[in-house]
């Protein structure tokens, strides 16, 4: 099931908890539009998974505090775990609307996560 999305749930110290897609598997399908978020961007925050997303349409500018990346439509990024980052709609541009996939990295490396029998 993809959720989708207008706002970050961030706790202390800039933490974005997940919000599961699904029984207990540690993973989630959101789609958002920035244009719907307050002053159009996503905050900067952190989370202990990792995170792939791809532009649908508009641009979108990525940061981290070290580098920043401007996407649009078809082009994608990762963000591994535990990355401060932050996400806005593009200068010039009025969406970004991006599918994302977060996942627990433990879901690449134990098969024993995913079959629970």
């Amino acid at each position: 099931m993809i959720h989708y999305l207008n706002s970050l749930s961030i706790k202390e110290k800039l933490y974005e908890s997940m919000q599961p897609s699904g029984n207990d598997m540690r993973f989630a399908a959101i789609e958002s539009n920035l244009a719907n978020y307050t002053k159009n961007y996503a905050a900067w925050h952190w989370h202990e998974y990792v995170e792939f997303a791809y532009v649908l349409e508009g641009a979108v500018d990525c940061l981290t505090p070290r580098h920043s990346l401007t996407l649009r439509s078809g082009e994608g990024y990762f963000v591994n775990g535990n990355v401060l980052h932050m996400n806005r709609i593009t200068s010039g541009f009025d969406t970004a609307i991006f599918r994302i996939l977060q996942f627990d990295p433990a879901l690449l490396a134990c098969a024993g996560v995913i079959a629970r029998n």
